[in-house]
């Protein structure tokens, strides 16, 4: 039996769509529509690759000769003698003045309070070079420094390790699979500039912990000078998905912002319909769902 198609919750108009990096990006490579575009991004990756490098002005220590060495899989090689930072591209061009300061000093003398095994608590004042806290010892006295030194980023090979993540386990048990520092930061800077249309003046939030691959995700919003958000309590999702979006949705818009974006299910997208000011509300990304039975 076949189910109802569900209604269309909303769509681009021409000029929103004309204002979105994608569309400049698929301009400046010569493409009118999207699928044109994801056919070349497959069937030449040597091209697209470095478009997207271009694009975002990824900057390179040592730039590669070749973006793709291999394509042989297992083992493809890319961009072999490249050389660069993630971590550059994640604090480029960002305002120190931009940082918010969120007090947690109670939650850190609960938690010393709680451990009472812990020998010491390092206080590290980079919001408030006065900030004191009962028990702790600052940064400075601990490491030996009077001043400390600025920041600095080492370029790494572009497979150079940034994390490992684990695989769900649908296949199997859960693998652990290795990421490289270049494949991540071009792979964020396509996935969060060009489909989420990330970009500076943005705040974005996608629902999750730390211990998922989504915390990743999130972080990588920082290449695309957004602001990030990590919603630090329990949310009962499964009693009312409408009250998630609802509830962060109206936190994110409580300081003054031009867009939000939030990683939601289909419902939780249309709940938001209910908020003060929808149009705040950029971009939605959902999660794959089963249709209702």
């Amino acid at each position: 039996m076949r189910t109802a198609a569900r209604p269309v919750l909303w769509e681009s108009s021409r000029e929103r769509a004309e204002q979105t990096r994608i569309w400049h990006f698929l301009q400046a490579n010569g493409f009118a529509e999207y699928d044109a575009a994801w056919r070349w991004s497959i069937a030449e990756p040597e091209a697209f690759w470095p478009a997207v490098s271009d694009f975002f002005a990824v900057r390179w220590d040592a730039a590669p000769p070749r973006f793709l060495a291999d394509a042989r899989m297992p083992g493809a090689v890319w961009c072999p003698g490249g050389r660069l930072s993630y971590a550059e591209h994640v604090f480029r061009d960002r305002d120190p003045a931009a940082v918010r300061d969120f007090d947690r000093c109670g939650v850190v003398s609960e938690l010393r309070a709680a451990i009472p095994t812990l020998e010491r608590t390092v206080l590290l004042a980079y919001l408030d070079a006065g900030a004191v806290l009962e028990g702790t010892v600052d940064w400075a006295t601990w490491i030996g420094e009077e001043e400390p030194p600025p920041l600095t980023f080492a370029p790494l090979a572009f497979d150079h390790p940034l994390w490992v993540l684990y695989s769900s386990g649908t296949t199997g048990l859960p693998k652990a699979i290795v990421h490289g520092q270049g494949g991540i930061l071009l792979e964020h800077l396509k996935h969060l500039g060009l489909h989420a249309d990330a970009r500076p003046g943005d705040r974005m939030l996608w629902f999750t912990t730390t211990g998922w691959m989504m915390w990743n995700f999130l972080l990588g919003g920082l290449l695309t000078g957004a602001e990030i958000v990590l919603y630090d309590q329990h949310v009962e999702v499964r009693r009312s998905r409408a009250a998630l979006p609802r509830t962060l949705s109206g936190k994110l818009l409580e300081l003054p912002v031009k867009r939000i974006l939030m990683g939601v299910l289909p419902e939780q997208a249309a709940a938001c319909d209910a908020l003060a000011n929808p149009a705040a509300l950029a971009t939605f990304v959902t999660l794959a769902q089963r249709p209702p039975r």
